[in-house]
């Protein structure tokens, strides 16, 4: 069975119990004095009884355990015991679980289906005591504001995560696992890897210097040099390092507004979206910030206007530019495409300055804008220095900086450059077969093919929704502003973008949020995001906005963002005082049926022949009916009896 026939299960068994009281008690009631009438009506109303204290959770681990010892031909082992020493070397990954359990959960995508959690018994309320206990409160927890709760995940495949209960999700914002969670190809490679040896840099390794050469070749333009390490904070700070080295003695640094390069103290300074946000120390005397271009409000789009002012204010100080570090797609910002020609401008100012050029791929790398491999290639530049991380391993940390044989030169002072873990033989085994499952899979087209159909279905919707204020991106690296329609400046909407996050995640649909008012929808999927996902991920936000974003909802949603808009202005306009006297109410007017042809059109224009559910037909069908039904044939059975 597969998970969602299992959850349907419940509501048929109810039903069907219920229906074989209503008939014993209907018949009873024409021939009283036949007893055998009567003789399922007792077990039936006892099992209904211990099935109406049984819980979601408590069904789909029997249903688990059950379906286990069917496929095994033997009483499966309790769900909440966990799996006890190493897995050998010849068992299937998909050991405890039936062959039609291996079947059902198989990704379309790679073939494979996902291993078996070793951590299914704990309750979530356990996992959360612990974590409150024994986990820094720094760390956040997504979905945490949402009706369910966070998400307990114990599997994935492809573009697929499954939780504890069994339930599947559409992953829309996970793009570490680039070429798709649990790839089959990148765990045969890290576990025949690991195998065999992993050791460092100091020795020779012929992954290394295949790995090195192929990720070169993706660049040309004198970019040929690579350092190895484990995250793109190593990357961007080990970027800063040669800049300087570069320079010296300049010392001044120009990033974009909003940037966010990395969680190390040196790039704390260099990252905006940190040192402006909440608990941020504000801006180092060093650090000098060209405001992100911003195409909704039509502000800071002029390139040469806004470097030559950077630049006379940063040479002001004497020390000279060092770095200029930019992502090529502005990722924290929300998700901000750069104007065609952008780059180029602000790189030709800021090399007369004499800085060195940073491009920061650590999100937008390896074919994810569609177009083009890399990011940078998109603006027609040619960076000093390149940082990757995030996608290089598919979730083993990888990263890298790739620089100019000059750059390298000079950063080559006597000081032994070393990473422990940087440039293992396991990384760059790894690394290695990321590199050709993206060109076999034909991935950077895939992501081009589908964020052209997402953008367009996105945009579909912000015409029937005006609070989607901006629907931008490139590939699979997209986001949707989210705004106070109707109010001059189009006044960023957090808290109505955070509701409908969450209400995504009810629909086992995960996005996220960005943006320094926190106000973007995000989406950078897995590279393998398929039309059919599409599809599911434009119904489901579809039915978000069309069903359950009511008058009540929108107006509450609207006064928070209204306070939030308010408390960062120093005056307030006469229309923001009315409506936060009197609300914002106003919801398109989209009739009922309006809305269901609206998400079926949305989800069968493109290459999709049918309107795809957030959740699979069967379970929306039988969950929602008979569960109505089962309700109405309890009231009539309890009415007989």
């Amino acid at each position: 069975l597969e998970s969602d026939e299992m959850e349907v299960l419940l509501p048929l068994v109810t039903l069907r119990l219920c229906t074989s009281c209503v008939l014993a008690a209907c018949s009873s009631s024409l021939d009283p004095d036949n007893e055998y009438l009567l003789v399922s009506e007792k077990p039936a109303w006892d099992l209904l009884q211990k099935l109406d204290s049984t819980s979601a959770e408590q069904w789909m681990k029997v249903m688990r355990a059950a379906c286990d010892a069917a496929g095994q031909g033997a009483r499966a082992p309790s769900v909440s015991t966990p799996e006890k020493g190493p897995r050998r070397a010849d068992e299937s990954p998909t050991r405890g679980c039936s062959q039609r359990q291996t079947t059902a959960l198989t990704s379309p995508v790679t073939g494979r289906a996902p291993a078996t959690s070793r951590c299914l018994g704990m309750p979530t309320d356990e996992i959360l005591r612990l974590r409150a206990k024994h986990v820094a409160p720094s760390f956040s927890t997504s979905y945490a504001s949402s009706p369910s709760g966070p998400i307990h995940m114990v599997r994935g495949v492809g573009c697929r995560l499954w939780d504890a209960r069994g339930l599947q999700y559409l992953d829309c914002v996970n793009n570490v696992s680039h070429v798709g969670h649990a790839h089959p190809r990148v765990t045969q490679a890290a576990s025949e890897q690991l195998a065999l040896l992993n050791t460092n840099t100091r020795y020779l390794s012929q992954s290394l210097v295949e790995y090195a050469k192929a990720l070169t070749e993706t660049m040309g333009g004198g970019l040929e040099v690579c350092f190895f390490c484990c995250t793109g904070s190593e990357a961007n700070d080990l970027a800063l390092r040669l800049a300087k080295a570069a320079t010296s003695p300049a010392s001044e640094v120009v990033v974009m507004g909003s940037a966010y390069h990395g969680h190390t103290t040196a790039l704390i300074e260099l990252s905006p979206y940190k040192f402006e946000g909440k608990g941020g120390a504000g801006k180092m005397p060093h650090v000098h910030i060209i405001p992100a271009p911003d195409d909704l409000r039509g502000r800071h789009l002029d390139p040469a206007e806004e470097a030559v002012k950077i630049v006379q204010q940063a040479e002001g100080r004497g020390t000279g530019i060092a770095a200029f570090f930019c992502e090529s797609v502005l990722g924290c910002a929300g998700q901000v495409v750069l104007p065609p020609g952008y780059l180029s401008t602000v790189y030709a100012h800021m090399r007369a300055a004499g800085a060195v050029c940073v491009a920061d791929e650590v999100q937008t790398g390896f074919g994810r804008v569609g177009t083009h491999f890399w990011g940078y290639q998109t603006q027609n530049v040619q960076p000093d220095i390149v940082t990757l991380g995030k996608p290089m391993g598919n979730g083993l940390p990888v990263a890298a900086v790739v620089t100019t044989a000059l750059i390298a030169s000079k950063f080559n002072n006597g000081m032994e450059y070393f990473n422990t873990f940087g440039g293992t033989n396991l990384s760059t085994a790894v690394g290695l077969e990321v590199l050709h499952i993206i060109k076999d899979e034909h991935l950077q087209e895939n992501a081009r093919a589908v964020g052209e159909r997402l953008l367009s279905g996105l945009q579909q919707l912000a015409d029937k929704f005006p609070c989607l204020g901006h629907v931008r991106g490139m590939g699979l690296f997209l986001g949707v502003e989210v705004v106070l329609e109707g109010m001059a400046g189009a006044p960023p909407a957090g808290h109505l973008a955070e509701w409908i996050a969450c209400q995504m995640r009810e629909r086992r649909v995960l996005v996220s949020t960005d943006g320094p008012a926190h106000n973007v929808l995000k989406i950078k999927p897995p590279m393998c995001f398929s039309m059919q996902d599409a599809a599911w991920f434009l119904g489901a936000l579809g039915s978000v906005l069309m069903d359950q974003l009511d008058p009540s909802t929108y107006n509450r949603l609207f006064q928070q963002d209204l306070l939030e808009h308010q408390r960062s202005r120093s005056t307030v306009s006469e229309d923001e005082q009315r409506l936060t006297t009197q609300g914002h109410s106003t919801l398109p007017n989209v009739s009922s049926i309006d809305s269901l042809t609206n998400i079926i059109s949305v989800a069968a224009s493109g290459n999709i022949g049918t309107y795809v559910p957030c959740q699979p037909f069967t379970y929306v069908v039988a969950a929602g009916v008979t569960a109505a039904v089962a309700m109405s044939c309890i009231l009539i059975s309890r009415s007989f009896k």
